[in-house]
């Protein structure tokens, strides 16, 4: 195994052992929308938002050097 695949794995890991002690409800108020949501949801959905963030912005600044 290679150093990035194990990285990836312990990383993983670590992500669901994260999401395993967040399960509670949370209240999420936004201007004025009001709405509860589980952590264990909340939590991949923001990390899914970040990587394509992540991805998008990365492939706008190859483009332009």
């Amino acid at each position: 195994m290679t150093a990035k695949f194990t990285t990836v794995i312990f990383l993983a890991l670590l992500f669901l052992l994260v999401l395993a002690q967040n399960s509670q409800l949370i209240e999420l108020r936004f201007l004025f929308w009001h709405f509860s949501v589980s952590r264990i949801i909340l939590l991949p959905l923001l990390v899914f938002i970040g990587l394509l963030l992540g991805f998008v912005w990365g492939r706008r600044s190859r483009k332009r050097s």
